[in-house]
């Protein structure tokens, strides 16, 4: 039930982590962007900025979008040149979750992004600090997250790492043969990246044309 999300364990980190920010209390509010990007400025301020964040949002879809895409493409951006690391899972519906911020898909989708919120606060400049925080939450929200935590850190289905040390290895050949296949992966994962960031901009101007059809 969607009504339930805020007492996720993501969502329980999220909001008592970043308390001093005023966060919002239910998951309409949440998914306007604004305080996960308020959040994600707190986490890596170096990296991530307000300017281009639109403030109380309120019933626009369209801010909704364009708050949300600002902060997957931030991500993704620390994800690439700091974590040295790509995304590789499907890339959160964002369009859903501003269109539809209620619906239970768009759990999912708001899942998604703070599970990378939280791979970023594990990898920022102060680690230890949010490491430290998530060790005074309960037993078993500690346990939930340190599970999302190894899925993002010790597979490869969320995230893949862009360089494999190759020291100890038999046989060169095999890390090279790896780094070619990460490269070409790489090529994949930005042309995904970049036809996911044309979808976002023509659904959002089809919308726009349709409502202004429909008000004339």
């Amino acid at each position: 039930m969607t009504e339930d999300f805020m007492k996720r364990s993501l969502s329980i980190w999220l909001t008592r982590t970043f308390e001093d920010l005023g966060p919002p209390s239910n998951l309409y509010n949440l998914a306007d962007g604004e305080f996960l990007n308020k959040a994600m400025s707190s986490i890596s301020p170096s990296r991530f900025t307000m300017l281009r964040v639109h403030k109380d949002v309120g019933d626009e879809s369209k801010a909704r979008i364009d708050n949300l895409n600002f902060l997957l493409k931030s991500l993704i951006v620390f994800y690439e040149e700091v974590m040295n690391s790509m995304l590789v899972t499907r890339l959160p519906d964002i369009r859903l979750l501003g269109q539809q911020p209620q619906s239970f898909a768009s759990t999912g989708v708001l899942e998604a992004l703070i599970t990378l919120m939280l791979g970023v606060a594990f990898q920022c400049e102060n680690k230890t600090m949010y490491i430290e925080e998530v060790q005074q939450l309960p037993e078993d929200i500690q346990k939930e997250l340190m599970t999302t935590i190894q899925e993002l850190t010790e597979t490869n289905r969320i995230v893949v790492s862009t360089y494999i040390d190759t020291d100890g290895m038999e046989k060169s050949e095999v890390g090279e043969l790896c780094n070619e296949l990460l490269g070409s992966l790489q090529s994949v994962v930005l042309e995904r990246n970049e036809l996911h960031e044309k979808y976002i901009r023509a659904t959002q101007e089809r919308d726009d044309y349709l409502d202004a059809q429909t008000v004339t």
